[in-house]
């Protein structure tokens, strides 16, 4: 109980990046957010500004491309749905919002 409580405590209700080497998955929710979930269990889903064309289906019909500017993942990045045949558009990231394991918080 007392690790769960100082886990919780130190991870941020939002954050600006991530650390892109502690990100054990990460999965498409719609075509405007992403769910990155990191080696201590943390949760983060990231909303796109907008909807970002084949993000949803990314996971099962082709890639999620992340094309990031330094050493993190940050707000400002981009994203790609890619298929073969369509590198897809580049969006945006957004902030990287920490939400419950079990789905919730979208």
């Amino acid at each position: 109980m007392l690790l769960t409580l100082a886990l919780m405590a130190a991870t941020p209700a939002v954050a600006t990046c991530i650390d892109p080497d502690r990100v054990v998955s990460r999965r498409a929710e719609g075509d405007d957010a992403i769910r990155f979930v990191m080696l201590d269990g943390t949760h983060y889903l990231n909303r796109i500004g907008a909807a970002c064309p084949g993000l949803a289906r990314a996971d099962a019909a082709g890639a999620l491309i992340i094309e990031k500017k330094g050493a993190r993942l940050c707000r400002g990045d981009f994203v790609r749905a890619a298929r073969p045949g369509d590198p897809g558009v580049p969006c945006v990231l957004g902030k990287f919002e920490a939400v419950p394991a079990d789905g919730t918080g979208r």
